[in-house]
């Protein structure tokens, strides 16, 4: 695992997937709540995108649940996946949902050893949790993936 500080969008086009990370919170529309952080910037960058994560997690019956990770079944094509936090956009982060998140990202990784990942600091921010918090649970990530923080 690499730490990185800037602007997460600018390796955008070069990465292999770029993880947001989000929560489980459906409207009554059907789209995922991507109301802030990581997860507003891509939705705004990705009008569609908070409907198809939405129909993805009630496809896969996590709505309001623990999906983990999400990789868009059209990799690498489409390069952005839902990294989970949190199942409450209103509630913080919880360190045990990023370690099986984590889990299940190495879980992607051996699949995909070579793949370049980016990733925001999660549970950080918008999810209240600290550096220190999380850092022993991401600390396990291969060096191909990305941490990215901003000041």
């Amino acid at each position: 695992m690499q730490l990185v500080n800037g602007d997460i969008w600018s390796v955008y086009e070069e990465t292999d997937l770029f993880c947001i990370t989000t929560n489980s919170t459906l409207k009554r529309t059907g789209d995922l709540v991507m109301g802030a952080g990581i997860a507003l910037q891509a939705a705004q960058r990705f009008p569609m995108l908070p409907s198809a994560l939405g129909a993805a997690i009630r496809m896969n019956g996590c709505a309001s649940r623990f999906y983990g990770l999400l990789v868009s079944p059209r990799w690498p094509t489409a390069k952005i996946a839902a990294f989970q936090t949190k199942i409450d956009w209103r509630k913080p982060s919880a360190t045990h949902f990023i370690a099986t998140s984590v889990d299940q990202l190495c879980a992607w990784l051996a699949d995909h050893p070579t793949a370049r990942v980016d990733l925001p600091f999660p549970g950080i921010g918008h999810g209240g949790l600290t550096p220190a918090q999380v850092m022993p649970i991401i600390a396990r990530l291969s060096d191909n993936v990305h941490i990215w923080t901003h000041d």
